[in-house]
């Protein structure tokens, strides 16, 4: 019976969003990509404002929350009570809702190859001009079939790039082999982004310290510098940065009027990257939104290459959601942290069973190590060990860690979390407070 009534939601919210797109009829940017995308369709939102009335989907990327995002309709808690609320309301969005814009910006995520939770099923919901391919990674491994994880991600996350129309625009990774191997199945044009190889748009240089990241990229044989003052980037956020303005050219926006749109209005979302300031006047890079291998390692090198007068401070949770990967992750980031942190703090019953015993085993290891099941139960040390001039950084999964607990407790001016942490909703804190 619940699996019935979940096809019927399903069928209606995708015939509903439909019909809602119908009204502006807007051409649509699909990103996609194991991480970054939401910030990645934020950077493209700032870009095309320069010359278009943009709509992006900042809060919903799947089945469901696609649909809602464009009706309109924020979604709280998913009762069956509240099911009925949402398809009432839906009806009256439809008729009564008409925002103008000429693009739609939509995260495209997927947590497995079978519908409705892949791309496939997506597709049917939306048909993008533009589609972009971040990265890949084993985030949601565990729900793809086959021996190959990577293999399955990339083939069924890259149904947006076939997807697209000949006069359309594939924008994707040059650094990621299997997504380049993808290319053949692609119709649209091709343009792509690097860190480390030639390529349409390739990074020359990277800067990132307290004061912000700069990055210094190549585009049409010239050479061009993005600095995001008072903002934290990993070399790898270089992608994001790239796709909104390769995608602003595609819609008539040159790069250096993109480039500066970025520096005037980009900003980060909660629980990415956020710099704050911390107890004992220490200093907070908060990623607590959530956690995976690569971008994970991305940002401890980063946290190494940032001059601080104290210790660096790295509390690491659990990555979740990673399947056969789950031991091998983990322990490829005990050896990134022993190298880049003078502290650490564990997390979550993942990294005390890998990551724990993995660092005591490896002899160039030189790090404090303190290990808790809950983010509440390492309170405590966490407060105790903090001295003047730590850096601080926090990075873990969502699902029952919730890191931010954390953050908010070492934060100096707590009463600002509401508005600046990740996940300060009351569903979120009903969350939280069952691990109490």
């Amino acid at each position: 019976m619940k699996k019935q009534a979940e096809k019927y939601i399903l069928m209606w919210l995708r015939l509903i969003a439909r019909l809602q797109i119908k009204k502006n009829k807007p051409t649509i940017i699909g990103v996609t990509g194991s991480a970054g995308k939401t910030s990645t369709v934020k950077a493209i939102g700032e870009v095309l404002k320069t010359k278009h009335s943009v709509k992006c989907t900042l809060k919903g990327n799947s089945e469901t929350g696609i649909p809602l995002e464009l009706l309109g309709i924020p979604i709280k808690n998913y009762t069956g009570l509240r099911w009925i609320g949402v398809i009432l309301l839906s009806i009256w969005q439809v008729i009564f809702y008409w925002p103008k814009y000429e693009l739609l910006i939509v995260e495209m995520g997927i947590d497995s190859d079978q519908i409705p939770k892949n791309m496939t099923y997506l597709l049917k919901i939306i048909k993008p001009m533009v589609g972009i391919f971040l990265n890949v990674n084993n985030v949601h491994g565990a729900n793809f079939s086959g021996k190959d994880t990577i293999k399955a991600i990339t083939t069924e996350k890259g149904k947006l790039l076939s997807s697209l129309p000949e006069n359309g625009l594939a924008i994707f990774s040059a650094d990621h082999h299997s997504i380049v191997n993808l290319e053949k199945n692609i119709r649209a044009k091709k343009k792509k982004f690097s860190i480390n190889q030639h390529s349409d748009m390739q990074l020359l240089k990277y800067d990132v310290s307290l004061n912000g990241t700069k990055f210094v990229f190549l585009a049409g044989g010239k050479q061009f510098v993005l600095n995001l003052a008072n903002q934290v980037h990993f070399k790898e956020a270089f992608g994001g940065f790239a796709s909104a303005l390769l995608a602003g050219e595609y819609f008539g926006v040159n790069i250096e009027d993109g480039v500066n749109a970025l520096e005037k209005r980009f900003k980060l979302l909660p629980g990415r990257m956020t710099v704050l300031e911390g107890i004992n006047n220490s200093v907070i890079i908060d990623s607590s939104y959530n956690s995976s291998l690569e971008p994970t390692s991305a940002t401890l090198r980063m946290l190494n290459q940032i001059s601080a007068r104290g210790k660096k401070i790295a509390i690491l949770g659990d990555m979740r959601e990673i399947g056969k990967q789950e031991k091998q992750d983990h322990e490829k980031l005990a050896e990134v942290v022993s190298k880049n942190a003078d502290e650490i703090i564990l997390v979550g019953p993942l990294t005390a069973k890998y990551i724990l015993p993995k660092l005591k085993k490896l002899k160039f290891a030189k790090t404090k190590i303190h290990s808790f099941i809950t983010s509440y139960e390492a309170l405590g040390t966490v407060k105790k060990i903090i001295e003047p001039h730590d850096l601080i950084l926090v990075k873990g999964s969502q699902n029952t860690i919730f890191l931010e607990i954390v953050v908010k407790a070492i934060m100096a001016h707590p009463e600002q979390a509401s508005k600046i942490l990740c996940r300060q909703t009351r569903y979120w804190e009903r969350q939280r407070k069952q691990l109490i």
